[in-house]
C-alpha cells in the first residue's frame, strides 16, 4: 500500500473538520428584517437578549412588546437618540448575493480527491438604537436595541419625528452608511 492512501483517511477529516469550522452555522441571536432586539439598559422589567416588536404608533409611548414583557417608554421623556452600527465580516458558502469570491480545498473524503467549495466574503451590518429618557421617577434611564435592517431608517425617523429630537450618529461611518 501507498503511503499517500495510508495518509488519505486522516487528511479528509482534517480537511472536513477545518471546513466545519470556516463555515459557520446560524446565528440564533441574529436579527433579521423587521424584528427587535431588546439588549440592555436601565430598565429592571425586562432581561437582555429578548426579541420582539418595536411599536411608534401609540401617540403618546413608543412600546416594546416581547413574549416575557413588555417597556414603554413615553416620547415626551426622551433626551436623546443614539444610533450606531458593527459590521462583521463572515464567509457564506453557496450562492448568496454580493461580496467577493473565494474558493477553499479541502480533501473530498467522498471523491477522492481536492475539492473547491465556493464561500462568498460578505460583510453583514448590525443596526443599534440607544433611547435615552427620564424615567417616572426623574432618574435617566436607557433602553438599546438592535434592528433589522428592513426597519431601521423607518423606525429612526419615526422616533425623531415623535420625539422632537435628531438622532445623533456613533460614527461619521454610521452617519455616511444610514444615509444622511
Amino acid at each position: 500500500m501507498k503511503r499517500s492512501q495510508e495518509r488519505l483517511p486522516f487528511t479528509h477529516l482534517v480537511a472536513w473538520a477545518l471546513l466545519a469550522c470556516v463555515i459557520p452555522g446560524p446565528s440564533f441571536a441574529a436579527v433579521r428584517g423587521d424584528q427587535v432586539l431588546y439588549l440592555g439598559g436601565t430598565l429592571r422589567s425586562l432581561a437582555a437578549g429578548v426579541k420582539g416588536t418595536l411599536s411608534l404608533d401609540d401617540p403618546k409611548v413608543a412600546v416594546f412588546s416581547s413574549p416575557v414583557g413588555r417597556i414603554e417608554i413615553p416620547y415626551s421623556q426622551v433626551t436623546r437618540i443614539l444610533y450606531g452600527q458593527m459590521a462583521k465580516r463572515r464567509i457564506r458558502s453557496g450562492k448568496a448575493a454580493g461580496g467577493s469570491a473565494a474558493i477553499l480545498v479541502a480533501g473530498g473524503a467522498l471523491f477522492g480527491g481536492p475539492v473547491a467549495v465556493p464561500l462568498l466574503l460578505t460583510k453583514r451590518r448590525n443596526h443599534y438604537v440607544t433611547v435615552f429618557f427620564t424615567g417616572e421617577d426623574g432618574t435617566p434611564q436607557i433602553a438599546a436595541f438592535e434592528l433589522g435592517k428592513k426597519m431601521v431608517r423607518l423606525r429612526v425617523h419615526e422616533l425623531e419625528a415623535r420625539t422632537g429630537k435628531i438622532v445623533e450618529f456613533e460614527t461619521e461611518q454610521a452617519k455616511k452608511n444610514f444615509g444622511q
